[in-house]
């Protein structure tokens, strides 16, 4: 199967920019540790949220495939920039909490873990925790 995602980007002023993406505007900015205004969402924080719904997308569709029933999925993620590092977004950690600590979740969250498209597409070291432990 092939699908493409377009986006584009206009700058609307130095350092800050609207991007589409699937006909939503996003305002983006370069971050003030890089020098920016820091008054729109960063390429970081978009690469960031883009890991955490990648993962949340497909452990509801492999939850749903598996009978496994979710009420209401929640997640949060930390993504760590050190530009120090190689790559310099060397490692994100994504928290799932409210979920039954039960085998069969268990395997859920590891199989979305491994499928999620954007996870195998990065460089960046994934840790999913359930509950507070690692998958």
């Amino acid at each position: 199967m092939k699908e493409e995602y377009k986006a584009s980007a206009q700058e609307a002023e130095q350092s800050r920019w609207k991007s589409t993406a699937n006909n939503k505007e996003l305002p983006v900015s370069v971050p003030k540790s890089f020098g920016g205004e820091g008054k729109g969402l960063t390429p970081e924080h978009l690469y960031a949220a883009s890991l955490l719904n990648c993962y949340l997308a497909t452990l509801r569709v492999i939850a749903q495939k598996s009978n496994v029933d979710i009420e209401s999925l929640g997640a949060d993620i930390t993504a760590t920039l050190d530009t120090e590092e190689n790559p310099p977004l060397k490692s994100a950690q994504i928290n799932v909490s409210g979920q039954p600590d039960s085998k069969k979740m268990r395997m859920v969250a590891e199989k979305a873990r491994q499928h999620c498209y954007i996870h195998q597409s990065v460089q960046t070291e994934i840790t999913v925790m359930l509950n507070d432990d690692e998958i």
